[in-house]
C-alpha cells in the first residue's frame, strides 16, 4: 500500500506479511547456509563460523583475509541470485582475543556489534581470559523500557500494588532471561 492506495507487487512478499520469514529462511538455507558450509569454510585457512536468524546473517572469521575474500565472494554469490545487502548493517570488525588488546594498545576501544538486538563485545572473564560478553542494545532497551512504563501508567490504578509489582517482576525478570 502506497498513499492509501494498494497496488499489486511482481516481486518479494510484502513486509510484515506472516509468509515472508518462512520463505526467506527456506530460500536463504540452500543459497547461503549451504553454500558457506560447503564452500566457504572449506577454503579458510582458519576457523570459521556463521549465524543466521531470518535474514539477519554474521560471520566469524579467525584469518582477516578469511574475512576478506568471505565478502568478495558474497558479492559475487549476492548478484547471482539476487540477494540486496543493507550497506548501513554490514561492517568488517577486528574482534577476538587480540582485538581489545590492540585497540588499547593504539589508543581506542575495542570494537562491538549488535546482532538481534543483543550488543557483543569484547572482555574478560574474572580470571583474565578473553570472553564475548553480551547486553542489550540501547535501541532495544529504550523501547523495552518504553513499553514497560507505558504498561506501569496503564494498569497502577487498575491493580493492586501487590499485584503491579509482582508483574512488574516477571516482565523484568523476563527480560534478564532474554
Amino acid at each position: 500500500m502506497e498513499e492509501g492506495l494498494i497496488q499489486a507487487a511482481e516481486v518479494g512478499t510484502p513486509q510484515g506479511a506472516i509468509l515472508s520469514p518462512l520463505l526467506s529462511h527456506v530460500y536463504l538455507h540452500d543459497v547461503l547456509d549451504l553454500w558457506f558450509q560447503r564452500r566457504v569454510r572449506r577454503h579458510c585457512r582458519g576457523e570459521a563460523y556463521w549465524f543466521r536468524f531470518a535474514d539477519d546473517v554474521l560471520a566469524c572469521f579467525q584469518s582477516w583475509t578469511d574475512a576478506e575474500a568471505f565478502l568478495e565472494s558474497l558479492g559475487h554469490r549476492r548478484e547471482e541470485f539476487h540477494l540486496e545487502l543493507a550497506e548501513e548493517k554490514t561492517r568488517h570488525l577486528a574482534f577476538g582475543w587480540y582485538a581489545r588488546a590492540n585497540a588499547y594498545r593504539s589508543g581506542g576501544k575495542a570494537q562491538e556489534f549488535t546482532f538481534l538486538g543483543m550488543t557483543f563485545f569484547c572482555g574478560k572473564t574474572r580470571h583474565g581470559t578473553f570472553t564475548v560478553k553480551r547486553k542489550t542494545s540501547r535501541k532495544k532497551l529504550r523501547q523495552s523500557l518504553a513499553q514497560f512504563t507505558d504498561w506501569v501508567r496503564r494498569h497502577r490504578n487498575l491493580l493492586p500494588t501487590g499485584d503491579l509489582l509482582r508483574q512488574a517482576k516477571a516482565r523484568v525478570q523476563g527480560h534478564l532471561n532474554y
